[in-house]
């Protein structure tokens, strides 16, 4: 048996031997009704106040009326959307065939940043003494732009990741947005003298770099790259959507960066666990064996596991998406490869490009508190020796459920511990209207605190 098959059942036995089980989330994620007890008992669980035996509680945000409604007519549908993005499921092309495409042009997005709306999250431990687990700051206009200016300008290594709704046209086109503005303010900013911006893609697999080059050097067309890479069955959310990004790539002169590993080694890995994975592949997606295996016992990521992967796998699981014999160990496993394959391309372009600036593009699972993409990628930064390194998330246009919630009430970190871990450093909202109160937020908090 190989030593990452080895790494691999040694992490799982870990997070077992501390008291990591899938019965609970998959019975919460069955057709058991809404107010029947044991979601209800959870629903308490998540969002009671801390107590007075220290217990810990998750920070919440209120998104106001109707937020519950809404979000409770959207979990089937962003279920399914999360079995997608998660990389284990293949289905026909949703969009119209290769000849009939849309083709949108750069004039989108059609709105300005100048209405979007962004918040900055921030940590802090318990156990300092009257501090609040999660603070959110609104930002202003101004304070937006020097945000997507610190990015853009710095000298340093740095990777900026977008978590998005795969199937949410306003998603991707307040992408091309804030790629676009980053692009201005790091030509302005550097005089054209550091690399240009890269893009990394989770919707695209790495063994299809070639013919994202060849798009970008004018080789291949919009429809040669919709083809080409196999996207109708490989990808399947609507290339439509995505395509003003590309178009933008093409026109500036950025890069495009497959990150996501391909279908046939996700499938191995759900159906045999690591030993299905060759081992030029092991040695592609998993540069650092050992950073890997102690990922899994880094401070939290049991919580994360908890709260984060059992969801989606008992989705997958009761669904039968798995094939007849699932196992959450090879869900658990295909889920880490993949978040580490994405995390160390990105670090290796980084790497290879000094100075660079990379932006990915990847499903809001991947980036939702820390233990995705985020704390993988700075991990393998340090692998790599890199100098000045620095990796901050946003999530764009962030829901209730996004953040794993019951309620209407947004998830801001998870705080069953004493080191919270953040939804995300940045929440980025593609208007203005008003879908957050953090004052409210931390006003609550802090009268329940006051109560302890």
């Amino acid at each position: 048996m190989s030593i990452l098959v080895c790494i691999l059942l040694a992490s799982f036995a870990i997070l077992v031997a501390h008291g990591w089980r899938p019965s609970f989330h998959l019975q919460h994620l069955s057709s058991t009704p809404r107010h029947s007890s044991a979601p209800r008992q959870l629903i308490d669980r998540r969002f009671a106040a801390p107590t007075a035996d220290g217990e810990l509680r998750d920070a919440a945000l209120d998104l106001g009326e109707g937020g519950s409604a809404k979000a409770e007519s959207r979990r089937g549908h962003l279920q399914y959307a999360a079995a997608l993005a998660g990389g284990l499921l293949s289905l026909p092309a949703l969009s119209a065939d290769a000849a009939s495409m849309q083709r949108p042009t750069l004039d989108l997005p059609p709105y300005s940043l100048d209405t979007s709306k962004a918040f900055e999250v921030k940590t802090r431990s318990w156990e300092q003494p009257s501090s609040l687990p999660v603070i959110v700051t609104p930002l202003s206009q101004d304070e937006r732009t020097d945000a997507l200016r610190r990015w853009s300008v710095r000298d340093g290594n740095t990777i900026v990741l977008m978590g998005e709704h795969h199937n949410a046209p306003e998603d991707h086109r307040l992408q091309a947005a804030l790629i676009a503005q980053m692009e201005e303010e790091r030509q302005k900013g550097s005089n054209g003298k550091l690399p240009p911006i890269a893009i990394g893609l989770e919707q695209v697999q790495v063994d299809f770099q070639p013919i994202l080059d060849g798009y970008l050097s004018g080789k291949y067309t919009d429809v040669d790259l919709y083809t080409k890479t196999e996207w109708a069955t490989r990808w399947a959310w609507p290339f439509d959507a995505y395509l003003p990004i590309f178009q933008l790539a093409k026109k500036r002169g950025l890069h495009l960066i497959a990150l996501n590993p391909s279908t046939e080694d996700t499938s191995a890995v759900v159906s045999s666990g690591l030993e299905g994975l060759g081992q030029q592949a092991r040695d592609k997606f998993i540069p650092d064996p050992l950073g890997f295996r102690d990922q899994t016992r880094r401070p939290g990521f049991k919580m994360y596991v908890d709260e984060v992967v059992l969801p989606s796998y008992g989705y997958h699981a009761n669904a039968g998406l798995l094939g007849d014999n699932p196992t959450p160990a090879n869900f658990f496993a295909a889920r880490i490869v993949r978040d580490e394959a994405m995390a160390a391309g990105a670090v290796q372009h980084v790497r290879d490009n000094p100075g660079s600036l990379m932006v990915v593009l990847v499903g809001s699972d991947h980036v939702k508190y820390t233990y995705g993409c985020q704390d993988r990628a700075a991990r393998l930064g340090a692998f790599y020796k890199l100098p000045d390194f620095q990796v901050w998330s946003i999530l764009l246009n962030p829901t209730p459920i996004d953040s794993v919630s019951d309620s209407s009430q947004m998830r801001l970190a998870l705080t069953r511990g004493p080191f919270p871990l953040p939804l995300a450093d940045y929440l980025w909202y593609s208007n203005a209207r008003e879908v957050v109160r953090p004052s409210e937020l931390i006003l609550e908090a802090s009268r329940k605190r006051a109560r302890l």
